[in-house]
């Protein structure tokens, strides 16, 4: 869960620090107020292309950071990265400079931008007007599912889907057999029905 967000110098925005509380946050206002900044600088932690257009002007770079509460799922996939992590909370940062370079950190470390995508998919979740669409999808179905179960369910799952693809090929391989003894045995009665 984000918990806080400092933007500098991104497009309009000078300096400022934004607190969300726990559950559902909302971000509300008139048209101009600054919304589709504030998500924009969102997007931008979270992995979305920069380009020198972001850098308020007068600016020599942006600086995004996100501060989130972490979980089980993120702490793994920082410690398969080598990344040292807190249990509690990661912090994800963004520095675009003017002349276009761009840079991303998990907790301080250089990363990747496809690093920052995978971290984030599974920290916070932004919907707009017509995301509700993504229900009618049978996998994001499932995968809603999962989340609301937890880390106990997708184990649970992950277990059940290695069960299921064992009895899979054992049914691919007693299938096998019995087509081929059924060929045999065909081969063999049209022997003895079929005169030399």
């Amino acid at each position: 869960m984000l918990f806080e967000l400092h933007i500098k110098d991104f497009i309009l925005i000078e300096d400022v620090k934004i607190g969300f509380e726990q559950g559902f946050n909302t971000i509300t206002g008139e048209t101009g107020a600054g919304k589709s900044m504030i998500l924009g600088a969102i997007d931008l932690v979270s992995g979305e292309q920069a380009n020198k257009d972001s850098v308020r002007i007068g600016a020599d770079k942006t600086l995004i950071s996100a501060s989130f509460y972490t979980n089980d799922k993120v702490n793994l996939y920082l410690n398969e990265m080598g990344i040292a992590c807190d249990d509690d909370i990661v912090i994800l940062s963004r520095e675009v400079q003017a002349k276009g370079k761009s840079i991303s950190r998990i907790n301080g470390q250089v990363v990747t931008l496809n690093h920052l995508k995978e971290i984030t998919k599974n920290l916070i979740q932004i919907h707009g007007q017509n995301d509700n669409q993504t229900l009618l999808i049978r996998e994001e179905q499932l995968n809603l599912l999962d989340k609301f179960g937890g880390t106990e369910n997708i184990r649970t799952r992950q277990q059940i889907q290695h069960l299921f693809n064992e009895i899979r090929t054992l049914l691919k391989k007693n299938h096998m057999i019995v087509k081929g003894k059924l060929t045999f045995y065909h081969f063999k009665l049209r022997k003895l029905i079929t005169p030399n």
